[in-house]
């Protein structure tokens, strides 16, 4: 993509970041990237509105989540130790609580004086939120014990993000966006973008860094990704398991 603010002295400086969500060796992984690349403004795929529900109300969503699974497995008649450690059940749990991006971010911007910015669209997460009660309800958690608990490896899937990126392809089909949701999460690459170009001029950050999920870091044939928007090509993105990614 050949964006004007491609070559902005400004943003020319961000790089990009991306993560597994799922990643359980993340935060690990990520504080000691921090201490090594030393971003002095860190642009957080969070929202405000995100970040506060999780803060008033993950303990009472993890309790819940804990009860209806306990009503579920009763049901099922799955081995409850098992039923705590399916993949889905402990994807789920993951959600309700702050991202590890997060909590490594802040952590580094306390101990470093670095900005942590939260970049995400709150109206997205605001509609992504409120499907919360149904997704940790008995009957949905009944469902998914029943799949097969099974997930991509995490090399797997930065494997997969490597190569999308590199290739400028599309991300594989199970990780698109559906349809009736493009028009949404193209409201949300642009105001991402946009709270990202006013953080940098506003602020003029020697080492900025964008923090977040890998799709963004791809290109999408229905939607124009963050990385379009910014102008950024491969050679300044880069993922948490294996650093830049090269031109």
């Amino acid at each position: 993509m050949n964006s004007p603010l491609s070559t902005s002295p400004v943003l020319s400086r961000l790089r990009l970041m991306g993560t597994v969500h799922h990643d359980a060796k993340g935060y690990t992984r990520l504080r000691a990237f921090l201490g090594d690349f030393r971003p002095d403004i860190i642009l957080l795929e969070l929202s405000p509105y995100a970040w506060m529900f999780r803060k008033r109300f993950q303990v009472s969503f993890q309790r819940k989540l804990e009860t209806n699974l306990a009503r579920a497995v009763a049901v099922s008649g799955m081995d409850p130790r098992q039923a705590r450690k399916h993949t889905m059940v402990t994807a789920i749990r993951r959600q309700i609580a702050l991202p590890f991006e997060y909590r490594a971010a802040s952590a580094h911007a306390a101990g470093t004086g670095a900005s942590l910015v939260l970049v995400d669209y709150s109206g997205f997460s605001r509609k992504w939120i409120e499907s919360w009660p149904e997704m940790i309800s008995a009957e949905n958690l009944r469902g998914l014990l029943c799949l097969p608990s099974t997930l991509d490896s995490i090399d797997r899937v930065y494997r997969t993000a490597q190569r999308c990126i590199a290739t400028n392809q599309p991300p594989v089909p199970g990780i698109t966006v559906s349809a009736s949701d493009v028009d949404l999460w193209q409201e949300r690459e642009c105001r991402m973008a946009r709270k990202i170009v006013a953080a940098l001029y506003a602020r003029r950050p020697a080492r900025p860094l964008y923090l977040g999920g890998w799709w963004h870091l791809t290109r999408d044939s229905r939607i124009t990704t963050l990385r379009e928007l910014l102008g950024a090509e491969p050679g300044r993105c880069m993922l948490l398991d294996r650093g830049p990614l090269g031109n």
